[in-house]
């Protein structure tokens, strides 16, 4: 065992001196005892076979299964075996070199840029929690230091949990599948997380439900973080233009739930996978309002950066830009069979196990969610137990409203040449969606013209000229319109 540079490779993922000698530890039981060399180990096959004589079910545990010949356990075999396993595991990374470190954009401290990794590339958790911290205060989610530290421990104590009861590696294996992007994946590797978390707290409710509100935040960060929507399938549909246009939904087809007690409520028996609240709500659907970033070079060349106004409003200590987005999902559409609700009326949203969504009202009202389909006309019924796949979608197309009023939007059209100006004199090409990449050094060349008390007033009065509203709808659908 390369003993000193296998400690250099522990402290320079961020573990402590405590954790780090027990790693080592562990590791030099395993040569001791098994009479072997982990070194030989991963020549051999890259440690697989190691760590599968390693592992120790419940299954093996309910059985009494022998232990590895040598090995000595005083206590939970299932345990030691593990802790044993995750160090194998340890070693086995590091033998695999630096090469395939996730690392940090160094040019900015805010930025929670990841490098582009292929799917066997080692997960980084170390960072990836450090980055979760910055995102949440980028996104103006936590408002203190010491509440995005408590989320940041959340997702520390529900990998450590995660990864005892299954094996070393398993929350690992979550991230994963968000890297893979692919929307099958990352929905059930969240029901599996959401499974094990309801499980847990059956011990103790008050510490799985906090870790639970971390964890529904780190899947929207972990969305983001690897660019899950993508920027294809938009890119598609805006060229020509060919966004579907819903009916425009008037406040006289909204109900506006009167205050009146009714005895239906979702029950326990119907099986809720998990519910969120008004205030979750809020969170989950402002995330993706703040990437809903568009580029329309055929119809209008105008930039609808969101990314880059977040930014500038975060900068700047103002929240106004806060309070507009806010009022628009006050007033977004939730569709119900025959019926459309403002979500303002919404209490709680709840999944079930048989794939529907169930939403009550604040006067305990319940119906089913249903979504407009990839046409924009049937009214059917949306089917998942993934909150991602729920996404917000303009009731009257954000392009078509860019072009109607392209002549009435000042400060769009100065950011826009602003964007275009910094393209010139970028060393590289620049993608204008790709905005995560560009927008911290666009905003640090440009601070003095974007961060205005003026600019800010304009970007305001440009929204507003805009006029938009939303409704939910399905991701899926939502994305199929850009195969019509």
């Amino acid at each position: 065992m390369q003993e000193n540079q296998f400690k250099k490779w522990l402290e320079s993922k961020g573990h402590n001196s405590r954790v780090v000698s027990s790693v080592l530890s562990r590791c030099g039981k395993i040569e001791s005892e098994l009479k072997l060399d982990l070194d030989k180990e991963f020549i051999t096959d890259q440690g697989t076979s190691l760590l599968e004589k390693l592992k120790y079910s419940a299954d093996d545990e309910r059985h009494s299964r022998a232990v590895p010949r040598g090995l000595i356990v005083n206590g939970s075999i299932r345990k030691i075996l593990a802790s044993l396993k995750s160090a194998a595991k340890s070693y086995m990374d590091f033998k695999k070199g630096s090469s395939n470190k996730v690392t940090s954009n160094p040019k900015s401290k805010s930025s929670a840029t990841v490098k582009a990794i292929d799917k066997n590339d080692v997960v980084d958790f170390e960072y990836l929690k450090k980055a979760f911290g910055v995102w949440l205060d980028e996104k103006e989610i936590l408002s203190t230091a010491t509440s995005i530290a408590s989320y940041r421990s959340y997702i520390n104590q529900l990998h450590d949990g995660y990864n005892e009861k299954y094996e070393s590696g398993s929350f690992e294996n979550v991230i994963s599948a968000y890297k893979s992007k692919s929307k099958k994946d990352i929905s059930k590797a969240y029901v599996d997380v959401i499974v094990f978390i309801n499980e847990q707290k059956q011990v103790n409710r008050k510490k799985w439900t906090d870790i639970g509100s971390g964890f529904n935040q780190f899947d929207s960060f972990l969305n983001e973080e690897f660019d899950v929507e993508g920027y294809e399938t938009d890119e598609k549909r805006t060229k020509s233009v060919k966004e579907i246009t819903y009916p425009e939904v008037t406040p006289q087809k909204i109900t506006k739930e009167k205050k009146v007690r009714v005895s239906r409520a979702i029950s326990t028996a119907e099986g809720v996978l998990e519910e969120f609240s008004l205030k979750e709500l809020f969170n989950i659907f402002k995330n993706r309002l703040k990437t809903q970033s568009r580029y329309y070079p055929a119809s209008v060349d105008l930039l609808f950066p969101v990314r880059l106004i977040t930014a500038i409003f975060h900068k700047a200590k103002d929240k106004a830009f806060n309070e507009w987005m806010m009022s628009g999902l006050r007033d977004m559409i939730v569709l119900g069979k025959d019926e459309a609700y403002r979500f303002e009326d919404v209490e709680k949203m709840c999944f079930l196990n048989d794939k529907r969504v169930m939403v009550v009202l604040k006067n305990s009202k319940v119906f089913e969610l249903y979504t407009y389909n990839a046409e924009g006309k049937k009214v059917v019924p949306l089917r998942t137990q993934y909150k991602g796949d729920i996404s917000i979608d303009h009731i009257v197309s954000l392009a078509e409203k860019m072009k109607k009023h392209k002549n009435e939007l000042p400060a769009f059209r100065e950011m826009t040449q602003i964007y275009h100006e910094f393209e010139r004199a970028s060393a590289t090409k620049l993608n204008p969606r790709a905005e995560r990449t560009w927008k911290n050094d666009l905003l640090k060349k440009y601070s003095s013209e974007l961060c205005s008390k003026k600019m800010r007033n304009a970007i305001l009065n440009d929204l507003n000229t805009l006029d938009l509203h939303y409704v939910l709808m399905d991701q899926r659908e939502n994305s199929k319109k850009g195969k019509n």
